[in-house]
């Protein structure tokens, strides 16, 4: 009785210890009796995840991989399907989290991390309080069939601050915004507008690339971030080591010793040439200084120029611009045209041309008379009648000058011209005659002495 009490004790610690172990090695591989919520995700490379991995929830332990296998899809391309259950029932994964495979430092265990989507910050203007701007509005993008939700408001404010709203527009909303369309990722530098969709006002991401290509698959849930293998990282960072090396090979050219040589020497005339731009710039200065009152003066004198050159300009202008003065200049200048014709041809008359010879010739005879005259005269009586003759023919010079002064100042007056040369021909005849017969008393009187 006793050995069979101790046998039934033996198998139910038995029982117990293999209870407690199993409990134990579930939990520490985050597993629960009640199980999870399952889900199916596809990668073109796990590298080397394999099942019973973990599954992190923004860095937490919250369920693990059940399977890791291999499979073709539609396009006959192979993917990686893996299955994972999330154990923890407190933690609800948003739609449109990112799916990546990391690792615990270099050579530790692979896992699945999920991240949720981000919220985004985004001031949005409008001119006026728009009740539609609120918490769940959706935001949409066109793509080639059409407009499609892509996330949705989280949050959003308006300010009517004056130094914010002084100027148009008059309400400035700060919006959060999530991105929760598996498969989408948005611009860097989204911008969103209100715009109207068949009558309907509707908030739009703008996005130049989407238009060209078709919206991701309604039916997945996550978006994924395919994994970068280590040789495939250590094959790009062999590139970079050699384009570093092909750099630097550049570099070391460019760097010889010739080139620092001309650099130290350029750097060396660079100095120099800085300290004498700063002499230069020195006594500039100081010249500047010295001549400032007489730049000042000169700016003062300049000024007066200017004004009195204006002054001037204005009275030439209003004189230039008097109707009066314009018509008295007209008229001088059509007298003077006037006067000049008539001069020409009076100048060009034949009885004018003889009037003048004549009157030449009888200068010259007066001329040697006066001399003959002034050589001979040896009595008073003689002297005195030869004085009277004299004072006569001064006189008739005189006349004679007098019509040559008139005949230059002539103006268009011309029956008045005529007659002065008339009665100028006529002197000039009687002068003529006179001169004869004085030359002829003159030479009786040389034969009589």
């Amino acid at each position: 009785m006793n050995h069979r009490s101790s046998t039934v004790k033996v198998g139910l610690l038995t029982m117990v210890s293999l209870a407690v172990l199993i409990t134990t090695v579930i939990w520490l591989r985050g597993r629960s009796f009640g199980g999870g919520q399952s889900f199916d995700v596809y990668f073109k490379d796990v590298d080397g995840l394999r099942g019973g991995a973990p599954v992190q929830f923004m860095g937490i332990r919250v369920g693990f991989v059940d399977e890791v296998t291999p499979m073709r899809v539609k396009n006959k391309q192979y993917r990686v399907h893996i299955k994972f259950t999330i154990t923890d029932r407190t933690v609800q994964v948003p739609r449109g989290s990112t799916i990546s495979l990391e690792q615990s430092g270099i050579i530790g265990e692979k896992f699945v991390e999920i991240t949720p989507p981000h919220p985004r910050s985004y001031s949005l203007e409008l001119p006026r309080k728009d009740s539609m701007i609120a918490k769940g509005l959706p935001i949409l993008v066109a793509f080639r069939e059409g407009l499609v939700p892509v996330g949705e408001v989280k949050n959003a404010s308006y300010t009517t601050e004056p130094q914010i709203t002084k100027t148009s527009p008059d309400y400035i909303y700060q919006l959060q915004y999530i991105i929760n369309l598996p498969g989408y990722t948005p611009p860097d530098e989204p911008e969103l507008k209100v715009t109207k969709e068949k009558g309907t006002e509707v908030l739009v991401l703008q996005d130049p690339t989407a238009q060209w290509g078709y919206a991701p698959s309604s039916d997945t849930y996550f978006s994924l971030e395919e994994p970068l293998r280590l040789k495939d990282f250590l094959a790009q960072q062999l590139i970079s080591a050699e384009s570093l090396e092909t750099t630097n090979d550049k570099i070391n050219k460019l760097l010889s010793d010739d080139a620092i040589a001309s650099i130290q020497g350029t750097f060396k005339n660079s100095e120099e040439l800085t300290a004498q731009a700063t002499k230069v710039l020195k006594q500039a200065d100081t010249l500047f200084v010295a001549t400032q009152q007489d730049l000042h003066s000169l700016v003062g004198s300049t000024q007066t120029l200017t004004r009195s050159v204006v002054s001037v300009s204005d009275n030439i202008n209003e004189i230039a611009g008097d109707p009066e003065l314009k018509g008295e200049i007209k008229r001088t200048v059509r007298s003077v045209d006037t006067s000049m014709e008539a001069l020409t041809a009076l100048l060009d008359d034949p009885q004018l041309k003889a009037t003048l010879s004549n009157a030449k010739v009888t200068s010259d005879n007066a001329a040697e008379l006066m001399k003959y005259l002034k050589d001979t005269a040896v009595n008073g009586d003689l002297k005195g009648r030869l004085d009277q003759s004299i004072t006569l023919l001064d006189a008739s010079l005189t006349r004679l000058s007098n019509v040559l002064e008139q005949v230059q100042s002539v103006t268009s007056d011309k029956q008045s011209m005529k007659g002065i040369i008339d009665e100028t021909k006529e002197t000039s005849q009687n002068l003529n005659k006179f001169s004869k017969k004085l030359n002829k008393r003159f030479l009786l009187f040389r034969l009589l002495f």
